[in-house]
């Protein structure tokens, strides 16, 4: 074989069932075949899984090509899936499911011998169809589709009751059966029509349609077949009626025919350019909803990162709370020290009855005061383990806004508290003093201060300073957007310390 296209001719196609049965098909240089499972296909393959338009198979130009049509199941050729078309030479076999379909050459063979039928399709069963196309015509590029039944045979005299379908879409812009052998004239040339607009090359399949609407696209593309089938049996119907009545006013019936004909496939060609538009417009659509899902996705793990820091922060806060509460307490405990230093350098002094009533008043307040203090550092630590419990909650739960404002919420309540506690402070720390200044009032001898009391003045002025500052720094801001409300409670939570 020196070249494809000075050799090959003809192909025969054998096609080898699941259960062993074989059908032989003959494609002339020029045919075309569809192959499927849906009725008007000339290769039918009877398997659900197939789809109604598998596949096409033409020999063209010396060339045996295959094309798949976007399938499932895909078509293998020698055990490689092809996407789109693939060029076969001879002896290669083309797998479609548990369909064998093993090409051969069939050059020796006269194109318009009938092909060979397996023994098993049976006497009355349904023969493959072979597709021909001869010369065009010289006058207008048509070309004829001759549909051949092998397995059944017709007794001489006797006419078919049912017309030839189509079993393929011929590659020429208009097409007409040929007419009988028996015609008692030569048929007439055909006026010439309007040549048919180069069909919609499909889109390459590189992304993933809904399964919903690739079945309407074949459900249309199967309806487009069978509307092409009915054109080419109206062509035939005029054909035949021009060879029994040839007269120049048929003749301008038959132009006038052929023409709503053409304008008829051009209107189903557009109709096939919409479908393919809608079809991008789908995938664009496509497009877009994972965009906006990938955007969503983005959104809630930024927002997940946002809250993991501010549970770090507010952990970082609750440490620092926990050491400015053991600084208070030590301080509080050093005062202790310091006033029963004080008391008994009082008792020292002043023996009288009545001050040291005075003295064991002021103390028995003093520790009362003190008590309180405890209890309430004890609810602030309660506290803050309620709300480390509850960040710990929220973590667990989905919705970000409620999250937030619970996290806000806590805050707040946690600020609250210990707002509350450092003015229970400060008054415990007037209370002190105005013990301490009584005390200096009725001490008439010791007129002096003691480092003591200085002390204690000045860290009654910072509890004061510290109080008003956090009254200042929880007073209520409302933010419009999540935004701003975040990176307040950021601003907040990395201002400076209690302790600085």
């Amino acid at each position: 074989m020196s070249t494809a296209s000075s050799t090959l001719e003809q192909v025969r196609i054998s096609v080898i069932d699941p259960k062993g049965g074989r059908r032989e098909y003959q494609l002339a240089d020029g045919g075309t075949l569809m192959v499927g499972s849906g009725a008007n296909c000339g290769v039918r393959l009877d398997d659900p899984k197939i789809a109604s338009i598998h596949c096409l198979l033409r020999l063209r130009e010396g060339e045996f090509e295959v094309q798949d049509w976007c399938s499932q199941l895909g078509t293998y050729v020698d055990g490689e899936r092809i996407e789109d078309e693939a060029t076969v030479q001879p002896g290669t076999d083309l797998r479609i499911g548990e369909f064998i379909l093993a090409i051969r050459s069939d050059n020796s063979a006269p194109q318009a011998a009938p092909p060979k039928v397996n023994s098993c399709c049976g006497s009355g069963a349904r023969s493959p169809l072979t597709v021909e196309d001869p010369a065009p015509c010289p006058t207008a590029p048509t070309a004829a589709t001759t549909i051949k039944t092998t397995a059944e045979s017709t007794p001489p005299g006797e006419e078919n009751p049912t017309p030839p379908t189509a079993s393929s879409i011929p590659d020429t812009p208009t097409a007409a059966t040929e007419p009988p052998p028996a015609a008692p004239q030569p048929a007439p040339k055909p006026a010439p029509a309007k040549p048919r607009p180069a069909p919609t090359q499909r889109p390459p399949q590189h992304e993933v349609f809904d399964a919903e609407t690739v079945n309407i696209l074949r459900a249309e593309i199967e309806c487009l077949q069978t509307e092409l089938t009915e054109r080419d049996r109206q062509l035939a119907e005029l054909a035949d009626l021009a060879d029994d009545n040839f007269t120049s006013s048929q003749e301008v019936t038959d132009s006038v025919e052929v023409e709503k004909l053409v304008a008829r496939l051009e209107s189903l060609l557009d109709e096939l350019e919409r479908n393919d538009q809608r079809t991008r417009a789908l995938e664009e659509l496509l497009r877009a909803e994972q965009e906006l899902v990938r955007h969503q996705e983005e959104e809630r793990s930024q927002i997940e990162r946002w809250i993991g820091e501010l549970e770090q922060r507010v952990a970082t806060r609750e440490q620092e709370w926990n050491a400015e509460k053991s600084v208070l307490s030590q301080r509080i405990e050093q005062l202790r020290q310091e006033r029963d230093i004080a008391d008994r350098h009082l008792q020292a002094q002043h023996s009288d009855e009545d001050t040291r009533r005075l003295q064991e008043t002021v103390v028995a307040d003093l520790r009362s005061e003190l008590d309180q203090l405890k209890e309430e550092l004890e609810r602030s630590r309660q506290a803050t383990q309620t709300a480390v419990a509850e960040i710990a909650t929220l973590k667990e739960r989905s919705p970000e806004s409620y999250a937030r404002e619970q996290i806000e919420e806590a805050v707040r309540a946690e600020r609250l508290a210990l707002a509350q506690e450092r003015a229970a402070l400060s008054r415990e720390r007037a209370e002190v003093a105005r013990t301490s200044a009584k005390e200096e009032n009725t001490t008439t001898d010791n007129k002096r201060h003691c480092e003591a009391d200085e002390r204690f003045h000045a860290f009654r002025q910072t509890l004061k300073e510290i109080h008003e500052e956090e009254l200042s720094r929880d007073a209520p801001q409302r933010k419009p957007t999540l935004g701003s409300r975040i990176a307040d409670l950021w601003r907040r939570l990395d201002g400076p310390t209690d302790t600085d």
